[in-house]
């Protein structure tokens, strides 16, 4: 495959409500993140991928794409956590990194 194409993969994110949280997502994970709209652009392992209409598109490769994608649903779920701890006043007990934690009933 000549190395100007670029790579699609599917990622289950175009159901999601609340695009805030998505952005702080990727922002945590991923560092700087332009947005516009429903469009989300950042860098990831030295490449530029963009997620614009639930499609993750890279020059990355087919499995570093797809690690990608696994990573993005990762802190989406982890933010959302996070944000249902502190409505409900729960604690969240630090682990062995941002991606471990406990919540725990205060």
């Amino acid at each position: 495959m000549p190395c100007d194409s670029v790579r699609l993969n599917t990622v289950e994110l175009d159901k999601i409500a609340d695009h805030d949280m998505l952005e702080k997502a990727l922002t945590a994970r991923y560092g700087r993140v332009q947005r516009n709209g429903t469009t989300y652009v950042f860098t990831a392992y030295g490449n530029r991928v963009t997620i614009r209409d639930g499609r993750a598109e890279s020059q990355l490769s087919t499995s570093s794409l797809q690690q990608l994608v696994g990573e993005v649903k990762q802190s989406y779920s982890s933010e959302a956590v996070k944000m249902a701890a502190k409505r409900f006043g729960w604690m969240i007990k630090p682990g062995k990194d941002a991606y471990h934690f406990q919540v725990v009933k205060s």
